[in-house]
């Protein structure tokens, strides 16, 4: 039986992250239900309420690609069935690792260990810490046996400028354990950043050779992949983004297109955000973000009759987390909503599993955020959406471009004072709201449209995993 991979970039603490994934995974099952399919991510075992009352009949495996890391845990990558509980089904006789020969095996990780100990990043000589975390990675997963798959498909993500030395670990330590076709699901490529880490892209284009596929989400990061690693034009195409892809399952696309109820007040769902402005040295204007979300929110209110609610679209509550940027823009709208009787308009909501998340993005009749796959779950079932995120960052630009959307009708530069004023993201929404279900129609239209997309991906994938 064929031994294939899910690769995930990073922890599932965001449901945008946690859905591409699960998209993929439960696609990707339907059509391989006659190989062995294993799902590694970082952070996994803690995550996995995340995933609760979804359908999941696959082998997980919790996973760091530093070489220190697998050498120091890898006794413990495998999640237990004991530790799934009732969130889904594992197999039994999947759920320890099969490493063996470990006396022999103990002088090297020995020696590795000597080697990690020094400190990477204070290298000033790029070359030198890339050729001995090329040699550590290589060391390490020829140790561990379990990691040797015939195929690999890597979840959807975005390579930034401030991530490249992860993502170039991430490629190779997945060239590494796969030693038969890699198939990239649809990515972008941000230009925040990049010009700081121009130096990188000579390393992980390195890695990237051995991808058989790459699929982007449009138009933007196709040139810039084609551009940046000269890649052939027969690896590389344009594909609907993977957290679409849950309109292919019957149950979820129901429970995503008939969340729509008759409501009193029309309702938009907020999702703020902190941790680009700071991220990237934008810290500056993020009071000003504050201040056009509430000001938006005060005159909409005043004008048309709406009911607002605003909600964290990850699960952590870290200093700059997305539940710590609704708690400040609570807290900047708090004297304002007693002062104007506002506590039966302004809610908000904590959802902590993708189901969740689900149900409360579909719920909405207009959705305002910024973060990217919320966009995307709403737009999914059929409510416009208005993004407010970098126009450099590109992903979202890749996507509205994709389906043909208008990006001036959807978009909002995060980092431009002049696009963020509230008047004009204001005339946006007012617009959608007197024409609501007009926008709700193209919305709709526009995905049916891309949605046959989305199957060509997973039967073109399946294609090139059965032949090999």
């Amino acid at each position: 039986m064929k031994k294939v991979a899910i690769f995930g970039a990073c922890s599932p603490i965001g449901f945008g992250d946690a859905l591409q994934y699960y998209n993929l995974l439960n696609s990707l099952s339907n059509k391989l239900s006659d190989t062995n399919l294993i799902f590694l991510c970082p952070d996994l075992k803690k995550q996995l309420i995340i995933f609760r009352g979804l359908k999941m009949k696959h082998f997980w495996m919790n996973i760091n690609y530093n070489p220190l890391y697998m050498i120091l845990q890898y006794k413990n990558m495998y999640i237990k069935k004991e530790d799934v509980k009732f969130y889904f089904h594992v197999n039994e006789s999947d759920t320890h690792a099969h490493i063996y020969n470990e006396k022999t095996k103990k002088s090297y990780i020995d020696m590795l260990l000597k080697v990690l100990r020094l400190k990477l990043d204070t290298f000033m000589n790029d070359e030198f810490a890339e050729s001995i975390l090329s040699f550590t990675s290589l060391t390490t997963y020829k140790l561990i046996p379990g990691f040797n798959f015939d195929a690999g498909f890597v979840g959807g993500h975005t390579l930034a400028g401030g991530g490249l030395t992860g993502y170039t670990q991430f490629y190779r330590s997945i060239g590494l354990m796969v030693k038969g076709p890699i198939i990239l699901a649809p990515i972008s490529m941000s230009l925040i950043g990049v010009k700081h880490d121009i130096g990188l892209f000579k390393f992980l284009k390195r890695s990237v050779k051995k991808f058989n596929r790459i699929y982007v989400r449009g138009p933007y990061t196709f040139k810039l992949i084609k551009m940046f690693f000269n890649i052939d034009e027969n690896r590389i195409s344009m594909c609907l983004d993977s957290g679409f892809w849950h309109l292919l399952d019957p149950t979820l696309s129901q429970l995503v297109r008939n969340s729509h109820v008759k409501k009193e007040r029309v309702r938009i769902l907020l999702f703020p955000r902190m941790d680009y402005f700071y991220a990237y040295n934008k810290n500056i204007l993020y009071k000003y973000y504050l201040h056009c979300l509430k000001d938006l929110i005060l005159r909409l209110s005043k004008k048309y009759d709406c009911e607002f609610i605003i909600a964290s679209y990850t699960v952590d509550n870290s200093s700059f987390s997305a539940s710590k940027a609704v708690e400040d823009l609570i807290d900047a709208l708090k004297n304002n909503i007693e002062k104007l009787d506002l506590m039966d308009l302004v809610y908000v909501e904590k959802p902590r599993t993708l189901i969740d998340n689900l149900r409360l993005c579909s719920s909405a009749d207009i959705v305002l955020t910024s973060f990217m796959h919320a966009g995307i779950v709403a737009l999914s079932a059929g409510t416009p959406t208005v993004f407010i995120l970098p126009r450099l960052d590109i992903k979202v630009l890749d996507v509205i471009r994709y389906l043909n959307l208008s990006v001036n009708k959807f978009f909002i530069d995060m980092f431009d004072p002049v696009s963020l004023r509230s008047d004009n993201v204001l005339n946006l929404l007012e617009n959608i709201i007197k024409n609501l279900e007009y926008y709700k129609s193209v919305v709709t239209r526009a995905i049916n449209k891309a949605l046959p997309d989305a199957q060509y991906f997973i039967d073109d994938a399946v294609k090139l995993v059965m032949e090999y």
